[in-house]
C-alpha cells in the first residue's frame, strides 16, 4: 500500500520544466537574450564596500552599426543632494524615495573603473556622463561608452567591466538598514537599444533614462550568472537558481547563482536572516521552489507569505501564463526597514512586509503586498514593458491582476486587522468592514484629472499622482474596458496579451491591438480615451426629496368643459392618504461621457430606471406615485455594474433611509453614520 503522503504527491502531474535545476533553459531560449551578464561581487557590511566585476555581453539587434553603448549608473542617484534622483525625491510624498535626510555617511556611488574589450582595449577612457531627460550637469546615473570599431548589425560585443561601489542608506529598493542590505540596480547596466517597430519607433534609438524618483526600470532580457562573496554569517538570497556555495579561507562564504531569460539580478545580504523553505506542486503547472527570508522576530510572516506565494503561481498560471521559473524568493524585511525596502520586485525574487503579529486565520496586508510583488514576474519580468515611459503596463495591470488573484481567494480588506492586537476586540464593531481590493485606492472627485495615465514618470506635476495614476486610475481603466466587453471577453483579452507579449517590450498600443482583436470591436478609442486622456468620472446622485401630495388637483384656477375657469381649493392631505411626489437631481461632474442611468427603488419594493440625457451636466428625474409604496427611498447611479472609474463611488446613491450593507470606505462609513442620525431624527419628527 502506498503511504498517503506519497500517493497525494504522485497524484500531482507537474508541466514538463522549462529550466533545469541550475536555472538554464531546456530547449529553446524563451527570449533574445540581448544582454547578458557573469557577475562577481565582493561586499563589505563593516564598510558598506562593493568590488564588482561583469563581463557583459550585448548583441547589436537593428540594422545600423552601433559604436555608442549606453549605460545606467543607478547609484549614482544617491550620490549627492542635486542628482536628479535628489532633485525629485524632494520634491515626492513618497518615502521609498526621500534622501532629505541622508547625513555625511548616508550617500552612496559607484565608479566604474575600467572597461575592457576581449583584446584588452579599456574603454573607460571614452566615458562621457549623459542627461537625456534633464540636462542636470550634477547627475551621473547615464553614461555612454564609445567602442574603437563598431558592433555591426546583429553582431556581439563583449566587455569586461570593473567597479567599485559604496552602498547608500536604505532608501527606494535598495541601500543598507542595520544588518540588512538589498541590492537593486547595483551594477553598471546597459539601456535598451530599441528597434523599429518596437513600441512605434522608427529607427534603432537607445532607450536609457536617467534615474528619476518617480520612475522605475526598463531592460532587455539575458542569462545571468553571479558569484556573490559576503561573511559567512549572512544570509543571501538572490534572483535565480543557487548553483553553489564554497566556504573561503578568509571567513567569507561565496555564493553562486544563475537564471536565463530575466532583464535583471537582485539580491539580498542578511546577517540574521530565518530562511524557511517550501515548493508549489499544482496540476499541469511548472513546479516552483519557494524560499521565504523573514526576520527572527517575525517567523509568523511566513506561513502567509507561503500561502500567497502559492495563491499567485496557481492563479496566474492558470489565467495567465504558467511561472516558467523553477524559483521563487520572497524577502520580507525587518520591520524598521518595511518603507523603503518592502514591496519592490525582481526576477523571481521580490520583497513583501513582515509583521511579528499578523492577523489570524490570514492577514490581508500580508497577502496583499506579496501577491502584488509576485504578480510583478508576469507584467514586468516576463512582458518587459518600459516603467520609464508606460509604468502602467506594470503597475496599472499588476494593481487590476492583485484584485483578481485576492477576489479569487476570497479576499476582503477588514479595517480593524490594522488595530493593535490588543484593541481589536474593542474597536471591531467600529472598523469591521468588506472592502474589494480594487476599491481601496481612493481617485480624487475632480472633474479632469492633471495628466493622462500614459506618460513617463518625471513628467507627471507631482510624485503622488504618478502612483494615483499608474496604479489604481490605471486599474479601473483596465476595470471599464472589461465593462465594456464583459468578463469572459476580458480574460481572453489578458490571457492573449501575456502569451504573445511574453519576454518582449510591448507599449501601450500594443495591448490596445490585442485588446480589440480579441474583442471583435475597435476598442482603440475607448482605450486612448481612458489611458491617453485626463477625463474624469464622478456621476453622483446630489439630491433626492419626497413630498406628500393629494391625487386632486392643488388650488388654482382649471378650465372645466365648457371652458370656464373654476377655483379648486387647497386639498387636505392626511395620514398615509395622496401621492408621493418625489425629485431626484442627478450631477455629472467628471468629463467623461459614457451611457448613464438612474435607478430608483420605491418603497413598495418596484425599481425604475430612467435613462440621463448625454451631455447634460445634470437632469431631474420627477415621479408621482400612490403612497405609501410610490415614495423613492432609494435613488442610484451605476446601480448593479459600479463604474470603476468613478473618483467617488460614495455619492453615487442617496437614500431616505439608511443604506444597508457593508462600510466600503471611510467616507461610507461617515455617510452611513449621518444616514443612521437622520433616519432617527426623522423618526421624532
Amino acid at each position: 500500500m502506498i503511504p498517503l503522503l506519497l500517493a497525494s504527491l504522485l497524484a500531482v502531474s507537474p508541466a514538463p520544466p522549462r529550466f533545469d535545476a541550475a536555472g538554464r533553459s531546456i530547449g529553446a531560449p524563451l527570449s533574445e537574450r540581448t544582454a547578458s551578464y557573469v557577475l562577481e561581487a565582493r561586499y563589505d557590511p563593516a564598510t558598506r564596500h562593493v568590488t564588482g566585476k561583469a563581463r557583459l555581453t550585448w548583441t547589436n539587434r537593428s540594422d545600423a552599426p552601433q559604436a555608442t553603448l549606453w549605460f545606467h549608473a543607478y547609484w549614482n542617484g544617491f550620490k549627492n543632494a542635486e542628482s536628479t534622483f535628489s532633485r525629485g525625491a524632494s520634491l515626492s510624498s513618497s518615502a521609498r524615495s526621500s534622501t532629505a535626510d541622508f547625513g555625511r555617511n548616508d550617500w552612496g556611488w559607484t565608479e566604474l573603473r575600467s572597461a575592457r574589450l576581449p583584446d584588452g582595449t579599456d574603454v573607460r577612457p571614452t566615458l562621457h556622463w549623459e542627461r537625456p531627460d534633464d540636462g542636470n550637469a550634477a547627475d551621473q546615473t547615464v553614461f555612454t561608452l564609445t567602442l574603437p570599431a563598431p558592433v555591426p548589425p546583429h553582431g556581439t560585443v563583449t566587455l569586461d567591466l570593473a567597479w567599485e561601489a559604496r552602498v547608500p542608506k536604505l532608501a527606494a529598493r535598495t541601500g543598507v538598514e542595520k544588518k540588512f542590505t538589498l541590492f537593486g540596480q547595483w551594477f553598471p547596466k546597459i539601456g535598451v537599444l530599441e528597434v523599429p517597430p518596437q513600441r512605434g519607433v522608427r529607427t534603432p534609438t537607445w532607450n536609457c533614462h536617467q534615474f528619476h524618483a518617480t520612475t522605475e526600470f526598463y531592460a532587455d532580457f539575458g542569462s545571468y550568472d553571479a558569484a556573490l562573496t559576503v561573511p559567512r554569517s549572512v544570509v543571501v538570497g538572490a534572483t535565480g537558481v543557487r548553483t553553489g556555495r564554497i566556504e573561503n579561507p578568509d571567513g567569507t562564504v561565496t555564493h553562486r547563482f544563475h537564471q536565463d531569460d530575466v532583464i535583471d539580478f537582485a539580491w539580498t545580504a542578511w546577517d540574521g536572516a530565518v530562511e524557511v523553505t517550501d515548493v508549489f506542486r499544482s496540476e499541469g503547472l511548472p513546479e516552483v521552489a519557494l524560499s521565504v527570508l523573514v526576520p527572527p522576530d517575525a517567523r509568523a510572516t511566513a506561513p502567509d507569505v507561503l500561502a500567497a506565494a502559492k495563491a499567485t503561481l496557481e492563479h496566474g498560471g492558470r489565467r495567465w501564463l504558467p511561472y516558467p521559473y523553477p524559483h521563487l524568493t520572497v524577502v520580507a524585511p525587518p520591520i524598521g526597514a518595511n518603507a523603503d525596502a518592502g514591496g519592490m520586485e525582481y526576477p523571481t525574487f521580490v520583497t513583501t512586509y513582515a509583521r511579528t503579529d499578523p492577523f489570524l486565520p490570514r492577514d490581508v496586508i500580508l497577502w496583499e503586498v506579496t501577491v502584488h510583488e509576485i504578480g510583478h514576474n508576469w507584467w514586468q519580468g516576463m512582458l518587459a514593458s518600459n516603467e520609464f515611459e508606460e509604468a502602467w503596463l506594470d503597475e496599472g495591470i499588476d494593481t487590476w491582476a492583485t484584485a483578481d488573484v485576492l477576489d479569487a481567494a476570497g479576499f476582503r480588506w477588514d479595517l480593524h486587522q490594522f488595530a493593535p492586537p490588543g484593541t481589536r476586540w474593542l474597536l471591531a464593531p467600529f472598523l469591521r468592514s468588506s472592502i474589494p481590493d480594487d476599491r481601496i485606492r481612493s481617485l480624487s472627485p475632480v472633474p479632469r484629472f492633471e495628466s493622462s495615465i500614459v506618460r513617463p514618470g518625471w513628467r507627471f506635476k507631482a510624485g503622488n499622482e504618478v502612483g494615483r495614476s499608474t496604479y489604481g486610475r490605471a486599474a479601473r481603466a483596465l476595470r471599464m474596458i472589461a465593462r465594456e466587453v464583459g468578463p469572459e471577453a476580458f480574460a481572453r483579452i489578458m490571457r492573449t496579451y501575456a502569451e504573445r507579449w511574453a519576454f518582449r517590450h510591448p507599449g501601450t498600443d500594443d495591448f490596445l491591438d490585442v485588446a480589440s482583436e480579441v474583442a471583435g470591436k475597435d476598442l482603440r478609442p475607448l482605450g486612448v480615451t481612458l489611458l491617453r486622456g485626463t477625463a474624469g468620472l464622478d456621476d453622483a446622485v446630489a439630491d433626492l426629496r419626497c413630498k406628500q401630495v393629494s391625487p386632486s388637483p392643488g388650488p388654482g384656477f382649471y378650465d372645466t368643459d365648457g371652458g370656464t375657469p373654476s377655483f379648486v381649493p387647497k386639498p387636505r392631505v392626511s395620514g398615509d392618504g395622496g401621492d408621493a411626489r418625489c425629485e431626484v437631481l442627478v450631477e455629472r461632474h467628471g468629463d467623461l461621457a459614457i451611457p448613464l442611468d438612474v435607478q430608483l427603488t420605491f418603497q413598495d419594493g418596484t425599481r425604475l430606471t430612467r435613462p440621463i440625457p448625454p451631455g447634460d451636466l445634470w437632469s431631474r428625474v420627477t415621479t408621482q406615485r400612490a403612497s405609501p409604496g410610490g415614495r423613492v427611498v432609494r435613488a442610484e447611479v451605476h446601480a448593479g455594474a459600479p463604474a470603476p472609474l468613478d473618483s467617488a463611488p460614495v455619492n453615487d446613491a442617496r437614500s431616505l433611509e439608511a443604506t444597508p450593507g457593508p462600510v466600503l470606505t471611510l467616507t461610507g462609513w461617515l455617510l452611513y453614520s449621518a444616514q443612521l442620525l437622520a433616519a432617527a431624527v426623522g423618526s421624532l419628527l
